[in-house]
């Protein structure tokens, strides 16, 4: 059974201390917006409170100018993108107009053939031949021998050249 003092405080509101009251009304202006107008705001500011909203504002103004600078440096790197992409294309068509002319100087209009075909018809002519006989033949006809030796050791895998001893060289089938 409920005691008739339980009841009677039970459906009333307990009433609070002075000190109760006093960190209610603290915590209430602590949670409440101050309305003020911006100038108000400033008079009442202290210079520790004025200088942290001063280094807030820089703050965010050197972000804006590097969110700006990042913008316009990729503006930048694609208007270059561009610029060499144009000037390759340039190149390529000068040296298109270059090669054209080198080849009507030369006057025969054939197609270079390749080193293992030089050197094959050079072996075919004579019985044996060294890497230095092969390599100043190459040189008379103008021809770069810069990976002679491999192209030596292509033809030998390909049975079409045969390696007499070490540096010398013969058509395959020849004895």
């Amino acid at each position: 059974m409920v005691k008739k003092s339980e009841k009677q405080t039970a459906g009333k509101k307990r009433r609070r201390t002075t000190s109760q009251r006093a960190v209610a009304k603290k915590t209430a202006a602590k949670r409440a917006p101050k309305k003020r107008s911006a100038a108000n705001t400033l008079d009442h500011l202290s210079a520790a409170d004025l200088r942290k909203l001063a280094e807030a504002r820089e703050r965010e103004e050197a972000a804006k100018r590097r969110e700006e600078a990042a913008i316009k440096l990729a503006e930048l790197k694609a208007k270059r993108r561009a610029v060499e992409a144009e000037y390759r294309k340039t190149l390529r068509a000068i040296d298109r107009e270059i090669e054209a002319l080198k080849g009507k100087q030369g006057g025969s209009g054939r197609k270079q053939r390749s080193v293992s075909e030089v050197v094959t018809t050079m072996l075919a002519k004579t019985d044996t031949m060294t890497t230095t006989d092969i390599r100043n033949g190459l040189n008379q006809q103008k021809i770069k021998a810069s990976n002679l030796s491999q192209t030596l050791t292509y033809l030998k895998r390909r049975g079409r050249i045969e390696q007499v001893k070490r540096g010398v060289y013969r058509l395959a089938g020849q004895s």
